[in-house]
């Protein structure tokens, strides 16, 4: 998907929750970049459609974290590097996501191809 580069500073950070209470955060520059392809200069977004029930992170989600692999207890953690702009809980200020954020009503496709 291509988009105008200028309108990059239009896009919104991405907040995913793991287990309850940690974010990671996914800001618009870790997610939409400048790219030129067949003479075409243009920016994209880091994401693809698939028609599975799970997501793959990739290197766009682990910009400016350490992951850590702890394969005895089959866990992954997260950790800002030394010089990440990012915040530990994704800088958020609460761990519940309801004091930061709302939720939109859930809409059919249809609805939401209408708005």
């Amino acid at each position: 998907m291509l988009l105008n580069c200028a309108d990059r500073d239009k896009l919104r950070p991405l907040y995913f929750l793991f287990d309850d209470n940690k974010w990671l955060v996914m800001d618009p520059e870790d997610y939409a970049y400048a790219i030129n392809w067949a003479d075409d200069f243009g920016c994209t977004v880091a994401f693809e459609s698939y028609p599975f029930a799970y997501f793959t992170l990739g290197t766009s989600f682990f910009r400016g974290y350490y992951a850590i692999h702890d394969m005895k207890d089959a866990k992954l953690g997260f950790v800002p590097h030394a010089t990440s702009r990012k915040a530990l809980n994704g800088g958020l200020e609460t761990d519940n996501p309801e004091q930061e954020f709302s939720y939109p009503t859930k809409k059919t496709p249809e609805e939401i191809a209408a708005a």
